[in-house]
């Protein structure tokens, strides 16, 4: 699992793999989050951003 993981790191770094992210939300949102991941409401990758940072 661990080489796979590397492996997925590699990729981002060098560009050939590039995760679509869907939404960043803060933390305090997670409930919005499962909510949207519950109902099948998104497309990619649903971040929970700490320390306020969101984009």
């Amino acid at each position: 699992m661990l080489s796979r993981a590397n492996d997925v790191i590699e990729g981002i770094g060098s560009g050939w793999l590039k995760p679509r992210i869907f939404r960043v939300l803060p933390l305090p949102e997670a409930a919005e989050a499962h909510r949207l991941l519950e109902g099948r409401r998104t497309i990619g990758k649903m971040l929970l951003a700490v320390g306020g940072l969101t984009a």
